[in-house]
Protein backbone atom coordinates (compact mmCIF):
# COMPACT_ATOMS: atom_id res chain seq x y z
CA UNK A 1 0.00 0.00 0.00
CA UNK A 2 1.78 3.65 -0.78
CA UNK A 3 2.29 5.85 2.05
CA UNK A 4 -0.43 8.44 1.27
CA UNK A 5 -2.83 5.86 0.87
CA UNK A 6 -2.08 4.16 4.11
CA UNK A 7 -1.59 7.37 5.98
CA UNK A 8 -5.46 8.33 4.84
CA UNK A 9 -6.49 4.96 5.93
CA UNK A 10 -4.73 5.32 9.32
CA UNK A 11 -6.48 8.72 9.55
CA UNK A 12 -9.65 7.36 8.60
CA UNK A 13 -9.71 4.68 11.13
CA UNK A 14 -8.78 7.29 14.46
CA UNK A 15 -11.35 9.53 13.08
CA UNK A 16 -13.93 6.88 13.43
CA UNK A 17 -12.82 5.74 16.88
CA UNK A 18 -12.46 9.12 18.03
CA UNK A 19 -16.38 9.12 17.02
CA UNK A 20 -17.18 6.18 18.72
CA UNK A 21 -15.58 6.78 21.86
CA UNK A 22 -17.23 10.16 22.10
CA UNK A 23 -20.01 9.55 25.08
CA UNK A 24 -24.01 10.19 23.88
CA UNK A 25 -24.93 13.26 25.85
CA UNK A 26 -28.59 15.21 24.90
CA UNK A 27 -30.25 13.39 21.82
CA UNK A 28 -30.35 16.11 18.56
CA UNK A 29 -34.42 16.42 17.70
CA UNK A 30 -36.30 17.31 14.94
CA UNK A 31 -40.15 17.34 14.32
CA UNK A 32 -41.53 15.93 10.85
CA UNK A 33 -44.77 15.83 9.72
CA UNK A 34 -47.24 13.77 6.82
CA UNK A 35 -50.83 13.54 5.98
CA UNK A 36 -51.89 10.29 7.05
CA UNK A 37 -55.40 8.65 5.55
CA UNK A 38 -57.42 7.94 8.65
CA UNK A 39 -60.64 7.09 9.44
CA UNK A 40 -62.39 7.90 6.44
CA UNK A 41 -60.19 11.27 5.75
CA UNK A 42 -57.04 12.96 6.80
CA UNK A 43 -54.96 13.69 9.72
CA UNK A 44 -51.53 15.70 10.37
CA UNK A 45 -49.46 13.12 12.07
CA UNK A 46 -46.00 14.61 13.45
CA UNK A 47 -43.25 12.80 14.34
CA UNK A 48 -40.29 13.17 16.58
CA UNK A 49 -36.80 12.69 15.41
CA UNK A 50 -34.34 11.78 18.37
CA UNK A 51 -30.78 11.44 16.98
CA UNK A 52 -28.26 9.71 18.44
CA UNK A 53 -25.01 12.17 18.77
CA UNK A 54 -22.72 8.20 17.87
CA UNK A 55 -23.91 7.50 14.45
CA UNK A 56 -22.65 4.00 13.09
CA UNK A 57 -23.05 2.21 9.41
CA UNK A 58 -24.61 -1.08 11.53
CA UNK A 59 -27.27 1.53 13.67
CA UNK A 60 -31.06 1.44 13.59
CA UNK A 61 -33.86 3.01 13.07
CA UNK A 62 -36.65 2.66 15.87
CA UNK A 63 -40.31 3.64 16.17
CA UNK A 64 -41.72 4.07 18.78
CA UNK A 65 -45.33 4.04 19.24
CA UNK A 66 -47.10 5.70 22.53
CA UNK A 67 -50.26 4.65 24.31
CA UNK A 68 -53.51 5.32 25.69
CA UNK A 69 -53.26 9.31 26.52
CA UNK A 70 -49.65 9.16 26.39
CA UNK A 71 -47.51 11.19 23.22
CA UNK A 72 -44.01 10.94 21.80
CA UNK A 73 -42.81 12.83 24.34
CA UNK A 74 -42.80 9.99 26.79
CA UNK A 75 -40.64 8.59 24.53
CA UNK A 76 -37.10 10.80 25.36
CA UNK A 77 -36.04 9.19 28.54
CA UNK A 78 -35.80 5.77 26.21
CA UNK A 79 -34.11 7.63 23.91
CA UNK A 80 -31.63 9.44 26.06
CA UNK A 81 -30.93 6.06 27.59
CA UNK A 82 -30.76 4.14 24.19
CA UNK A 83 -28.18 6.51 23.04
CA UNK A 84 -25.90 6.38 26.36
CA UNK A 85 -26.40 2.53 27.55
CA UNK A 86 -23.65 0.98 26.98
CA UNK A 87 -25.46 -2.04 25.17
CA UNK A 88 -27.02 0.02 22.61
CA UNK A 89 -24.98 3.63 22.10
CA UNK A 90 -23.67 1.89 19.00
CA UNK A 91 -26.77 0.06 17.76
CA UNK A 92 -29.08 3.00 17.56
CA UNK A 93 -28.85 5.47 15.75
CA UNK A 94 -31.91 7.20 16.33
CA UNK A 95 -35.48 6.81 17.76
CA UNK A 96 -38.30 8.55 15.85
CA UNK A 97 -41.26 8.76 17.94
CA UNK A 98 -44.84 9.26 16.85
CA UNK A 99 -47.91 10.91 17.28
CA UNK A 100 -50.98 9.40 17.32
CA UNK A 101 -53.86 11.92 16.14
CA UNK A 102 -54.43 14.15 18.42
CA UNK A 103 -51.82 12.96 20.54
CA UNK A 104 -48.83 15.45 21.32
CA UNK A 105 -47.77 17.79 18.21
CA UNK A 106 -50.59 16.07 16.08
CA UNK A 107 -53.45 18.20 16.00
CA UNK A 108 -57.06 16.88 16.57
CA UNK A 109 -58.27 16.25 12.95
CA UNK A 110 -60.73 19.37 12.56
CA UNK A 111 -64.06 19.01 11.42
CA UNK A 112 -64.97 17.99 7.89
CA UNK A 113 -61.39 16.05 7.11
CA UNK A 114 -62.19 13.25 8.37
CA UNK A 115 -65.19 10.41 6.50
CA UNK A 116 -68.71 11.42 6.54
CA UNK A 117 -70.63 11.15 10.07
CA UNK A 118 -66.77 11.27 11.63
CA UNK A 119 -65.31 13.64 14.27
CA UNK A 120 -62.08 12.89 16.19
CA UNK A 121 -64.16 11.34 18.88
CA UNK A 122 -65.22 8.25 16.44
CA UNK A 123 -61.57 7.36 15.52
CA UNK A 124 -60.78 3.82 17.12
CA UNK A 125 -57.66 2.07 17.25
CA UNK A 126 -57.88 0.55 13.83
CA UNK A 127 -57.04 3.85 12.73
CA UNK A 128 -54.02 3.92 15.11
CA UNK A 129 -53.05 0.84 13.28
CA UNK A 130 -53.36 2.32 9.87
CA UNK A 131 -51.18 5.36 11.11
CA UNK A 132 -48.48 3.01 12.14
CA UNK A 133 -48.44 1.10 8.93
CA UNK A 134 -48.69 4.59 6.79
CA UNK A 135 -45.78 5.87 9.21
CA UNK A 136 -43.32 3.30 8.86
CA UNK A 137 -44.09 3.82 4.60
CA UNK A 138 -43.10 7.70 5.23
CA UNK A 139 -40.46 7.24 6.88
CA UNK A 140 -38.45 4.95 4.47
CA UNK A 141 -39.51 7.52 1.53
CA UNK A 142 -37.35 9.92 3.65
CA UNK A 143 -34.35 7.81 4.02
CA UNK A 144 -34.61 6.61 7.72
CA UNK A 145 -37.32 3.75 7.58
CA UNK A 146 -37.80 2.02 10.92
CA UNK A 147 -35.91 -1.82 11.19
CA UNK A 148 -37.33 -1.76 14.60
CA UNK A 149 -40.72 -0.88 16.12
CA UNK A 150 -41.56 -0.03 19.85
CA UNK A 151 -44.89 0.03 21.26
CA UNK A 152 -46.08 0.63 24.62
CA UNK A 153 -48.91 -0.29 26.02
CA UNK A 154 -51.78 0.29 23.59
CA UNK A 155 -49.02 1.50 21.61
CA UNK A 156 -48.01 -2.39 21.52
CA UNK A 157 -51.46 -3.22 20.77
CA UNK A 158 -51.49 -1.47 17.77
CA UNK A 159 -48.22 -2.82 16.36
CA UNK A 160 -49.50 -6.83 17.00
CA UNK A 161 -52.97 -5.32 15.37
CA UNK A 162 -50.36 -3.52 11.92
CA UNK A 163 -48.74 -6.71 11.81
CA UNK A 164 -52.49 -8.97 11.66
CA UNK A 165 -53.75 -6.63 8.79
CA UNK A 166 -50.44 -6.68 6.62
CA UNK A 167 -50.64 -10.33 7.42
CA UNK A 168 -54.42 -10.78 5.97
CA UNK A 169 -53.67 -8.58 2.64
CA UNK A 170 -50.74 -10.71 1.80
CA UNK A 171 -47.71 -8.51 3.26
CA UNK A 172 -46.06 -7.94 6.41
CA UNK A 173 -43.67 -5.73 8.95
CA UNK A 174 -40.93 -7.40 7.88
CA UNK A 175 -41.68 -6.77 4.00
CA UNK A 176 -41.77 -2.91 5.19
CA UNK A 177 -38.51 -3.60 6.43
CA UNK A 178 -39.13 -4.13 10.17
CA UNK A 179 -36.95 -7.12 11.60
CA UNK A 180 -37.51 -6.42 15.06
CA UNK A 181 -40.90 -5.66 17.28
CA UNK A 182 -40.79 -4.95 21.28
CA UNK A 183 -43.98 -4.31 23.06
CA UNK A 184 -43.42 -3.35 26.12
CA UNK A 185 -46.11 -3.38 28.94
CA UNK A 186 -48.36 -4.33 25.86
CA UNK A 187 -52.68 -4.47 25.81
CA UNK A 188 -52.82 -8.22 24.30
CA UNK A 189 -54.89 -8.73 21.47
CA UNK A 190 -58.80 -9.81 21.89
CA UNK A 191 -57.52 -13.29 22.08
CA UNK A 192 -55.67 -13.03 25.25
CA UNK A 193 -59.39 -12.96 27.26
CA UNK A 194 -58.26 -12.99 30.70
CA UNK A 195 -57.02 -9.11 30.49
CA UNK A 196 -59.73 -6.75 31.49
CA UNK A 197 -58.66 -2.75 31.93
CA UNK A 198 -58.84 -1.36 35.58
CA UNK A 199 -60.08 1.43 37.00
CA UNK A 200 -63.80 2.54 37.26
CA UNK A 201 -65.40 5.40 35.86
CA UNK A 202 -63.51 8.41 35.14
CA UNK A 203 -64.83 11.67 36.83
CA UNK A 204 -66.68 14.33 33.96
CA UNK A 205 -63.88 16.84 34.11
CA UNK A 206 -61.79 14.47 32.21
CA UNK A 207 -64.05 15.15 29.25
CA UNK A 208 -63.78 17.68 26.19
CA UNK A 209 -67.10 17.69 23.57
CA UNK A 210 -65.40 19.74 20.82
CA UNK A 211 -65.18 18.06 18.09
CA UNK A 212 -65.95 14.67 19.09
CA UNK A 213 -66.42 13.57 22.78
CA UNK A 214 -62.37 12.65 24.18
CA UNK A 215 -60.53 12.39 27.22
CA UNK A 216 -57.86 15.03 28.38
CA UNK A 217 -56.26 13.78 31.63
CA UNK A 218 -54.66 16.06 34.10
CA UNK A 219 -51.94 15.33 36.03
CA UNK A 220 -53.31 13.76 38.84
CA UNK A 221 -55.11 11.43 36.69
CA UNK A 222 -52.22 10.32 35.13
CA UNK A 223 -50.08 9.67 38.27
CA UNK A 224 -52.81 7.96 39.53
CA UNK A 225 -54.51 6.29 36.71
CA UNK A 226 -52.43 2.79 37.55
CA UNK A 227 -49.23 3.46 35.19
CA UNK A 228 -46.95 5.13 37.91
CA UNK A 229 -48.43 2.80 40.69
CA UNK A 230 -47.09 -0.22 42.14
CA UNK A 231 -48.91 -3.32 42.91
CA UNK A 232 -48.79 -2.26 46.79
CA UNK A 233 -51.39 0.57 45.50
CA UNK A 234 -48.16 3.69 46.00
CA UNK A 235 -47.43 5.79 43.43
CA UNK A 236 -43.54 5.82 42.39
CA UNK A 237 -41.80 9.28 43.57
CA UNK A 238 -40.15 9.98 40.22
CA UNK A 239 -43.85 10.55 38.87
CA UNK A 240 -44.26 13.76 41.02
CA UNK A 241 -41.29 15.16 39.30
CA UNK A 242 -42.15 14.47 35.13
CA UNK A 243 -43.68 17.56 33.21
CA UNK A 244 -47.38 16.35 32.62
CA UNK A 245 -48.28 18.78 30.19
CA UNK A 246 -45.85 17.63 27.49
CA UNK A 247 -46.76 13.74 28.17
CA UNK A 248 -50.67 13.92 27.97
CA UNK A 249 -52.69 13.48 25.01
CA UNK A 250 -56.11 13.66 23.52
CA UNK A 251 -57.84 10.17 23.51
CA UNK A 252 -60.94 9.41 21.77
CA UNK A 253 -63.69 8.07 23.76
CA UNK A 254 -64.09 5.47 20.76
CA UNK A 255 -60.68 4.22 20.85
CA UNK A 256 -61.00 3.94 24.93
CA UNK A 257 -64.37 1.74 25.33
CA UNK A 258 -63.00 -0.49 22.34
CA UNK A 259 -59.86 -0.37 24.64
CA UNK A 260 -62.00 -1.62 27.44
CA UNK A 261 -64.50 -3.83 26.12
CA UNK A 262 -67.62 -1.07 26.47
CA UNK A 263 -68.43 -1.46 22.45
CA UNK A 264 -69.33 -5.13 22.19
CA UNK A 265 -69.51 -4.62 18.37
CA UNK A 266 -66.06 -3.13 18.38
CA UNK A 267 -63.71 -5.52 20.49
CA UNK A 268 -60.13 -4.80 20.70
CA UNK A 269 -57.96 -5.94 17.38
CA UNK A 270 -56.84 -9.54 17.31
CA UNK A 271 -53.80 -11.35 16.06
CA UNK A 272 -53.62 -14.93 14.68
CA UNK A 273 -51.61 -17.19 16.59
CA UNK A 274 -48.33 -17.38 15.01
CA UNK A 275 -49.02 -13.62 13.75
CA UNK A 276 -45.07 -13.25 14.72
CA UNK A 277 -43.68 -16.86 14.11
CA UNK A 278 -40.08 -16.92 12.75
CA UNK A 279 -41.45 -17.67 8.97
CA UNK A 280 -42.87 -13.73 9.25
CA UNK A 281 -39.82 -11.79 8.92
CA UNK A 282 -40.33 -10.07 12.31
CA UNK A 283 -38.34 -10.98 15.96
CA UNK A 284 -40.40 -10.62 18.78
CA UNK A 285 -39.37 -9.56 22.05
CA UNK A 286 -42.27 -9.21 24.97
CA UNK A 287 -41.36 -7.20 28.14
CA UNK A 288 -43.75 -7.43 31.18
CA UNK A 289 -43.18 -4.95 34.24
CA UNK A 290 -43.16 -7.15 37.82
CA UNK A 291 -45.50 -3.73 39.13
CA UNK A 292 -47.50 -3.25 36.84
CA UNK A 293 -51.31 -2.74 37.49
CA UNK A 294 -52.57 -2.23 33.75
CA UNK A 295 -51.13 -5.35 32.05
CA UNK A 296 -49.90 -7.30 34.65
CA UNK A 297 -46.69 -9.34 33.62
CA UNK A 298 -48.25 -13.04 34.29
CA UNK A 299 -50.11 -12.39 31.38
CA UNK A 300 -47.47 -11.61 29.16
CA UNK A 301 -45.98 -15.63 28.54
CA UNK A 302 -49.49 -16.13 27.48
CA UNK A 303 -49.44 -13.02 24.71
CA UNK A 304 -45.84 -13.90 23.72
CA UNK A 305 -46.31 -17.22 22.90
CA UNK A 306 -50.10 -16.52 20.97
CA UNK A 307 -48.41 -14.50 18.92
CA UNK A 308 -45.34 -16.63 18.41
CA UNK A 309 -47.17 -19.65 17.56
CA UNK A 310 -44.99 -21.70 20.17
CA UNK A 311 -42.55 -21.64 23.42
CA UNK A 312 -39.80 -19.21 22.63
CA UNK A 313 -36.59 -17.40 23.78
CA UNK A 314 -38.44 -13.63 23.66
CA UNK A 315 -40.60 -12.68 26.42
CA UNK A 316 -38.35 -11.39 29.25
CA UNK A 317 -39.83 -9.63 32.54
CA UNK A 318 -38.26 -6.73 34.58
CA UNK A 319 -38.29 -7.62 38.51
CA UNK A 320 -37.65 -4.33 40.44
CA UNK A 321 -39.31 -2.17 43.17
CA UNK A 322 -40.51 0.51 40.38
CA UNK A 323 -41.29 -1.63 37.11
CA UNK A 324 -44.56 0.23 37.31
CA UNK A 325 -46.27 0.04 33.45
CA UNK A 326 -44.73 3.45 33.03
CA UNK A 327 -41.23 2.56 33.93
CA UNK A 328 -40.33 3.23 30.40
CA UNK A 329 -40.76 7.14 31.48
CA UNK A 330 -39.59 7.32 35.29
CA UNK A 331 -36.59 4.80 34.79
CA UNK A 332 -35.91 3.56 31.26
CA UNK A 333 -32.20 3.29 32.53
CA UNK A 334 -32.70 0.68 34.98
CA UNK A 335 -34.84 -1.21 32.48
CA UNK A 336 -32.21 -1.51 30.03
CA UNK A 337 -29.64 -2.68 33.04
CA UNK A 338 -31.99 -5.94 33.52
CA UNK A 339 -33.26 -6.71 29.97
CA UNK A 340 -29.76 -6.05 28.01
CA UNK A 341 -28.10 -8.74 30.99
CA UNK A 342 -29.10 -11.76 28.77
CA UNK A 343 -29.44 -10.37 25.66
CA UNK A 344 -30.11 -7.57 22.66
CA UNK A 345 -33.15 -6.40 21.86
CA UNK A 346 -32.91 -3.57 19.82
Amino acid sequence: MPTVWRTRAVAAIVATLLTLVVSAHAAAQDTIEFDAAAAGGTATVSLTVHENPVQTPWGRTVLAVHGFTETAAMWKPLADALFDHVATRYRINRVIALDLPGHGNSPIPPLGTLGEGRDFGTMTIYDNVAVVIQAIGFLDTQGIGPRTVVGHSMGGLAVQSAQETLLSSGSSLADLGVTRAVLLAPVPVAEITEWTAGGGELPAEYYRFDNGTYIVLDALGAQFGGGFTTLAGEVIPEAFALDYSTLIGAEPITTAGQLVGAIPELPRPSAQQGAFALRNGTYLTVIGFSEDVLTPAALQPALYEHLLGRHGFGYQEVVAPDAVHAMVITNPAGMLDQLFAPGWLF
